[in-house]
C-alpha cells in the first residue's frame, strides 16, 4: 500500500593511517581513513518525496492536518468513540446547531472508571460551540463521549498529540450497531494502526475482530465489553508487519468502532468512524496529488464473492477514468491516485463495485508531514452538516465539494459561529467535478466555525482543516523535469535578517541510506525561531528511487559538478549553487553505515567526518553534546578525518571557505533510533552556529 524504506547496508574498510580522534575535547585527535565503495541494496518500496510545500513561493507550512466526512442529517444522540486527555493528547468536542430552536445539550465522557457526567451546554439558533474533554476528564488514556440533545444537532471530535505535532478528527456516528467495517489501516514500517470499541449500551457486548489483508482475511481478539466501556485493539498484535489491513468488527450488541493511524513517532495521524454497511458505490470529496502529497483509496471486501470494480476521479476539469481491479474475498486493496491524475491539487474520488465492498481514502502531506483520513460516503445528498471548523490564528478550514451527478448543482453554504449564522457562497458545480471552499475567504478570524451546505441536486461534501506551524517556508526545485527532480526547503524565523546564520542538510545523497532523508523529512517540520535552516531531504530522488546508492554514479564523488555535465554532475553543481545562494555557515551530509566505528575502526557509523583538522575543534563540541544524550557507550559519535576531494564536504569546506561535516548513523540500530541520533549531532551543530530551532523535543521524539 504505502512507499516505505529498509536500512541497506554500508561497509568501510582499509585504514591507512591513524591518530586516535575522542569525542572529547581534552584528548582530540585524528583518524586517516580510506573507505572504498561496496553497499549492499535492499529492494523495499521508497517513501514519496519529501517537502512541505510545491512551486517556489515562501509560505506558511502546515503542521497537521485533519478530515471528517460530512453527515447528511442532524442528530439528537451522537457517539464518539475515540479521544484521549493522557500526557499530550488534547480532546475537543464540536457541536454545531443547525436548526432555529435552541438545543440543551449533555455531555457524558466514558472513560476507564466509568462514565463522567460532562457539561450542559445551551446552542442558540445556527450557532457552534467547543467543549474540551480535559476539563470533565483530565488524565484520561482513553476517553469515548456520548453527546445528547433535546433538539436534533451535529457532533465531531478532533484529537490533537505531540504539542499539536498531528492531529486527527471524526464526525460522530448516531446509531451503535452489531457490525461495523474500517477500510483503512497498515502495520507495516513507520505505521500504528487501533481499532477503538465502545460500547454505549446497558449491557455487555460479546465482540469479535476480524482483520482482511491482501493475502485474505486473518482472525483477530474476541472479548467481552462491559457495558459503557471503551476497548483499544492494537491491529499489530494479530497482523504485524502488513502493509494493507481492513477490520470487521461483530458483536452480540451493540456498540461504536472507530480507527486511528499514526506514523512513526506521531508524524501524522488520521481516524475515521467505520461503516454498517458494504455498498456497490462509493464517494469520497477529499484528495490532492499536487506539491508532493499523496491521495489513496483503500477499497475492503468483506465478503466470501470476489468483487469487480471500478476507481474514477473527479477534478475541476472533469471526471478521468481510474483503474478497474479484482478484489478477492476477504481482503483489501489499495489505489494510488497519483498514478491516473498526478499533479492535481483538487481530486475526488468514486467507487464502483458489481459486489458491496467498503471504501476510505488517506492523504499524506508532502513529506508525511500530515496525514488526513476519512470514510466514504455511499450516496450524494442536498444538504450535508460539519459541526468541526476554525480560522482563528494559523488554522484554515475548506469545504469541499463534488458532484458525482450528470447535471449541473448550485450549492450554498452557510456558516454557524458562536455569534449565529453567516452565509458563505454559492458555487455552480459542473458534473463530475470537484471544487474547494476556503472558509477564511467569508468568515476570517473565527475560532468555532460549523458549516451547512444545501444544494439543488446530490452532491458530497467533506472539510478539511489545517493547523499551521510558525517557520516561514521557501522551496526550490532542482533538476527539474528529470528524474533527479527535488526540492530544497528553506525554513526561517525571526525575521531573517541579513547575516542570520544559515545552516544546510543534504539527505540521501546516496539513494539506499534511509536515515539520511528521513532524518532531512523530520527537519522540514522544524519551528525555525532564528536564523535559517536549508533542508534537502531527497538530495538524489532519482537513486531513492530505485533505491540504490547511486543511479548512474556517485553523487557524492561528483562535486564541485558541471553545469553543463552529466544528469549527477549537474545535480552537484546545482546543490553548490543552492549553497551559494543562500549563504549558508555550515553544511552537514547525512549517511550512514553498517557498523559501529567504535566496534570496528575500518566502519563509519556513529562519527562526525570532517575534511581538514582546522575544524575538529567545531567538530568536537558537536560531537561532546550529542553524546551527551546516548546512553549506550557503542552508540557514541568519534571524530573521523577522511577528506575526499570529490565529496560535498570537501567542495564546502575548501571551495567556498564554509565548515562543512558528514554525519554517519549506523544501521545495526533500528530506522527511528537511527534519525533520533543523528538529530542530536544536527541539534548540536545548529546551536552552535545560532539557529535556533523551537521544537527539538517533537522533532527528536
Amino acid at each position: 500500500m504505502y512507499h516505505t524504506a529498509g536500512s541497506p547496508g554500508r561497509r568501510a574498510a582499509g585504514v591507512i593511517c591513524a591518530l586516535v580522534l575522542a569525542a572529547c575535547l581534552a584528548t582530540l585527535c585524528l583518524f586517516y581513513v580510506v573507505h572504498p565503495g561496496g553497499r549492499a541494496s535492499l529492494s523495499s518500496p521508497v517513501s514519496g518525496t519529501a517537502g512541505v510545500g510545491g512551486g517556489g513561493a515562501e509560505q506558511t507550512a502546515r503542521a497537521w492536518g485533519h478530515t471528517a466526512a460530512a453527515v447528511s442529517q442532524p442528530s439528537k444522540t451522537w457517539y464518539l468513540a475515540e479521544g484521549s486527555t493522557g500526557e499530550g493528547f488534547e480532546t475537543w468536542v464540536l457541536v454545531g446547531n443547525p436548526r432555529a430552536d435552541e438545543a440543551t445539550v449533555r455531555l457524558t465522557f466514558i472513560t476507564a472508571a466509568g462514565p463522567v457526567e460532562g457539561p450542559t451546554l445551551s446552542l442558540p439558533p445556527f450557532t457552534r460551540k467547543t467543549v474540551n474533554a480535559a476539563d470533565t476528564a483530565p488524565d484520561e488514556a482513553e476517553v469515548a463521549c456520548v453527546v445528547e440533545s433535546d433538539t436534533p444537532v451535529v457532533a465531531e471530535r478532533a484529537v490533537y498529540g505531540g504539542a499539536r505535532r498531528w492531529a486527527h478528527c471524526s464526525a460522530g456516528v448516531c446509531e451503535p450497531a452489531t457490525t461495523w467495517y474500517l477500510a483503512e489501516g497498515s502495520t507495516g514500517e513507520g505505521f500504528e494502526t487501533w481499532v477503538l470499541v465502545f460500547n454505549p449500551g446497558a449491557s455487555p457486548a460479546e465482540v469479535g475482530v476480524t482483520f482482511m489483508t491482501d493475502t485474505g482475511g486473518v482472525e483477530g481478539p474476541a472479548f467481552t465489553l462491559p457495558a459503557m466501556t471503551r476497548r483499544t485493539i492494537n491491529v499489530a498484535d494479530t497482523v504485524p508487519g502488513t502493509w494493507e489491513v481492513s477490520t470487521c468488527v461483530e458483536s452480540n450488541a451493540p456498540v461504536v468502532v472507530e480507527r486511528a493511524a499514526y506514523g512513526a513517532g506521531g508524524t501524522w495521524a488520521t481516524c475515521s468512524a467505520g461503516l454498517t454497511s458494504p455498498e456497490q458505490s462509493w464517494y469520497m470529496a477529499e484528495g490532492t496529488t499536487a506539491a508532493g502529497s499523496e491521495t489513496w483509496v483503500l477499497v475492503q471486501n468483506p465478503f466470501a464473492t470476489a468483487a469487480d470494480l471500478s476507481v474514477s476521479y473527479m477534478t475541476p476539469s472533469g471526471t478521468v477514468p481510474g483503474p478497474a481491479a479484482r478484489i478477492e474475498p476477504f481482503s483489501r486493496r489499495s489505489f494510488f491516485a497519483a498514478d491516473v491524475v498526478p499533479g492535481e491539487w483538487e481530486v475526488s474520488a468514486e467507487v464502483s463495485s458489481d459486489n458491496p465492498v467498503v471504501a476510505e481514502r488517506a492523504v499524506y502531506g508532502p513529506g508525511r508531514a500530515w496525514a488526513t483520513g476519512s470514510a466514504a460516503v455511499p450516496t450524494g445528498g442536498t444538504t450535508w452538516y460539519m459541526a468541526e471548523g476554525s480560522t482563528g490564528s494559523g488554522l484554515e478550514t475548506w469545504v469541499l465539494l463534488e458532484n458525482p451527478s450528470g447535471s449541473e448543482c448550485t450549492t450554498h453554504l452557510t456558516y454557524l459561529t458562536e455569534s449565529g449564522p453567516v452565509q458563505g457562497p454559492t458555487c455552480a458545480l459542473q458534473p463530475g467535478t470537484r471544487h474547494s471552499v476556503n472558509l477564511a475567504d467569508t468568515v476570517p478570524g473565527r475560532w468555532d466555525v460549523s458549516t451547512v451546505v444545501s444544494s439543488d441536486g446530490p452532491v458530497v461534501v467533506e472539510r478539511a482543516m489545517y493547523g499551521e506551524r510558525a517557520s516561514t517556508v521557501g522551496s526550490r526545485t532542482l533538476m527539474e523535469g528529470t528524474v533527479f527532480e527535488t526540492t530544497a526547503y528553506t525554513l526561517t524565523g525571526g525575521g531573517c535578517p541579513a547575516g542570520s546564520p544559515t545552516v544546510m542538510v543534504m539527505g540521501g545523497v546516496h539513494g539506499n541510506e534511509d536515515a539520511g532523508f528521513k532524518t532531512a523529512e523530520t527537519l522540514t517540520r522544524a519551528a525555525v525561531s532564528r536564523g535559517k535552516l536549508v533542508a534537502v531531504p531527497h538530495t538524489n530522488q532519482a537513486a531513492i528511487s530505485i533505491h540504490a546508492r547511486f543511479y548512474n554514479k556517485d553523487l557524492n564523488r561528483c562535486f564541485p559538478g558541471v553545469e553543463e555535465g552529466t544528469a549527477e554532475d549537474r545535480l552537484a553543481w546545482e546543490l553548490m549553487e543552492l549553497a551559494r545562494d543562500s549563504d549558508i555557515d555550515l553544511l552537514l551530509n547525512l549517511h550512514s553505515a553498517d557498523n559501529f566505528h567504535l566496534a570496528d575502526p575500518d566502519a563509519v557509523g556513529q562519527t562526525i567526518i570532517l575534511d581538514d583538522q582546522a575544524i575538529a575543534v567545531q567538530a568536537g563540541r558537536a560531537c561532546d553534546t550529542a553524546n551527551l544524550s546516548i546512553t549506550d557507550p557503542i552508540e557514541k559519535y568519534s571524530l573521523l578525518l577522511w577528506p575526499i576531494p570529490t565529496s560535498a564536504t570537501y567542495a564546502v569546506y575548501y571551495g567556498e571557505g564554509k565548515p562543512a561535516f558528514g554525519v554517519e548513523v549506523c544501521e545495526k540500530m533500528d530506522l527511528a533510533r537511527q534519525c533520533a541520533e543523528q538529530l542530536l549531532v544536527i541539534k548540536a551543530f545548529a546551536e552552535q552556529a545560532g539557529v535556533m530551532i523551537d521544537n527539538w523535543d517533537e522533532l527528536l521524539r
